[in-house]
Formats: C-alpha cells, structure tokens, sequence
C-alpha cells in the first residue's frame, strides 16, 4: 500500500510539473533597480544663424546611471532614472583638421515601460520625456582647447572671455527597445531626440535664427537587482 502510494505521488507529480512549468509567473509589483551603460553616438540637428539646416557629423558618447521599475498595472511600470550623459557633435571644418564639441549632462529621463514576458525573460519598450541640465563642456579645434559655458543669455561682457556658450537646460524624448533576461541582465537599443533649443541668446544679436537641439542613439546593457 505505502509503495503504491509513493508510486501515485511520482505519476501525479510527472503530470502535474509539465502544466506548471508552463504556467506565467504571478506579476511582479515590487520596486528594482538597476544600473546601466552604453555608447551612443551624438550630434546637434537644427538651424545655423541664417536659418539653414545644420549638418553637423556624428560624435561617440556615452550614458551611465541607475533607474527603478516601479509598476504600475501587469506588465507596466514606471521608470525613473538618473545619469551622466556625454553629448555633442563634430564638424570638419577644413581637410584633415576636425571641431569637437564635447557636452556633459546630469539627467533625469522617465520612461513609460512595457515589459511583458517573451520566452525565458521579457521584452522590453519604453518611451518618455527626458530632462537634462549641462555641468561641463568643451570645444576642440587642433591644439586649441576651450570650455563650454553653461548661460542661456550671453552679454557683451561675456563674449571678452574665450570659449563657447550653450544653454544649460536640455529636454526632449527618449525612445528604447531590449530584452532582459530572468537573471537581471539586459540590453537595449535606444534614442534621444532634444526638444529644446539649446543656443543661447546673444546680448544685442538681432536676426537670429540658430537653433541647436540634440540627437543620439547607441546600444546599452544593464543589470536589475
């Protein structure tokens, strides 16, 4: 009898672990983080003083930073984050001798995300605002060397001093696509299109019609804990 037993235990067990095996996971509400990094590759798009399309080349960059799931609804969450972003673009100005404009960014993007279960992990597709605001820049021209200034209004004064100005505050929208798997690993292709014009405005400069906005996109891989 005891053998029998043990016997129907085995076989309800063989039948039962297959329809188990195959049921979905009970969503997961909880709050994770995780930390993140990729290259991108970056430039400014937009309209130069006579109001002509810029046609700056692309420059490599990077983001680094953390953000948090939140969820919201099954398979939906927010997603806050916070990181460093490098920026910029480059331009041959002539044969053989290259501008670099280098752009540093802290930024907040929120993202929206879709995160259903695709095979042994899930899908990933998000899309939001972002938020950035300048700490620290440079421009390269041969051997010279100048700071970025962070100012949204540029006076007379300003202009005696060498470098570049930018305006401090960046904003616009950030696309993703990826694939995380169970063990918290991820990756993902995304973007960022600026929104907000980043050119200053210039003390006594009237007629201009400059307007610098930023794009990226890259290849990045995270963990969430």
């Amino acid at each position: 009898m005891k053998t029998k037993l043990i016997l129907l235990a085995v076989i309800l067990t063989g039948i039962a672990s297959p329809s188990f095996s195959q049921t979905r996971p009970r969503p997961d509400m909880g709050i994770h983080p995780a930390v993140q990094a990729g290259g991108y590759l970056q430039t400014i798009y937009g309209k130069d003083f006579e109001g002509k399309d810029l046609n700056y080349d692309l420059n490599p960059g990077f983001r680094a930073g953390v953000n948090f799931n939140i969820p919201i609804a099954p398979d939906l969450y927010i997603q806050p984050g916070l990181g460093l972003a490098l920026k910029g673009f480059s331009q041959e100005i002539i044969a053989g001798k290259r501008m670099k404009v280098s752009l540093y960014y802290a930024e907040i993007p929120v993202n929206f995300l879709f995160r259903p279960q695709v095979g042994n992990g899930h899908m990933l597709l998000g899309i939001g605002p972002y938020a950035g605001y300048g700490v620290t820049g440079s421009k390269r021209y041969g051997k010279d060397n100048d700071k970025i200034k962070f100012k949204s209004k540029v006076s007379i004064s300003d202009l005696s001093s060498a470098g570049a100005f930018i305006k401090p505050l960046d904003a616009g929208a950030g696309v993703l696509f990826g694939y995380e798997l169970y063990s918290g690993l991820y990756f993902l292709i995304d973007g960022q299109l600026g929104l907000l014009n980043i050119y200053p405005e210039y003390e006594g400069l009237t007629g201009n019609k400059a307007a610098f906005r930023n794009f990226g996109f890259g290849l990045s891989a995270g963990f969430r804990f």
